[in-house]
Order: structure tokens, then C-alpha cells, then sequence
């Protein structure tokens, strides 16, 4: 895909990405969810990929969009944005206080 037909709201600089990622710590997404994404959803069963548009949109600041392509670019190398769940571990000895839900 050409880069120039990419929104600009989807380039950024390492420092920015940082930046932008401290500020989000230690939130929840519900509390960092601008775009109020979860209340577009509340009535639904299932929304899969919710907590990636709440990154992508409310965190990193970018447009929306449902291209099958990279998310961002970091110094013009793009990157794919994935999220996954995080719980207690099921094994009652594992040295971890949490894990992820899926395999990553």
C-alpha cells in the first residue's frame, strides 16, 4: 500500500510512541477510552478487537479505520498493534502473578 495514502495520525517517532505509552500506564482502558468506545458497545454479546481500536484510537491517537494492512509506522517501519488479555495463572505454583490469556 503507499504510504501517502495513509493517515498521517499513523506515523510516528519512537519518542512519541513513548511518550504517549507512559501516559497510559497504569490505566485501565475503560479509563483511557476517550472515543467511548466501550458505551458504542455496551448492548453487544462480543466485540472482538475493542481493546486494539481503544489503543489505536483513544492511547495513540489515530483514525479509525478497518484497512488489513499495518497499523503504524515508528520511524517508517511498520508495526501491527496486538492486545491480549491478562488474568491470574490458572497453576497455583506458577512464579508469575499474572499471564497472558493467549499465546503471544
Amino acid at each position: 500500500m503507499d504510504k501517502n495514502s495513509i493517515s498521517p495520525t499513523r506515523f510516528f517517532t519512537k519518542g512519541q510512541i513513548l511518550k504517549l505509552l507512559e501516559a497510559a500506564m497504569g490505566r485501565t482502558l475503560l479509563e483511557v477510552d476517550s472515543h467511548q468506545l466501550f458505551v458504542q458497545y455496551e448492548k453487544e454479546k462480543k466485540v472482538t478487537g475493542i481493546a486494539g481500536n481503544i489503543v489505536e484510537q483513544s492511547i495513540l491517537g489515530c483514525e479509525a479505520d478497518n484497512r488489513q494492512d499495518v497499523d503504524i509506522y515508528i520511524d517508517n517501519i511498520g508495526y501491527e498493534i496486538k492486545t491480549t488479555g491478562m488474568g491470574v495463572p490458572k497453576d497455583k505454583n506458577s512464579p508469575y502473578s499474572y499471564e497472558c490469556k493467549e499465546p503471544v
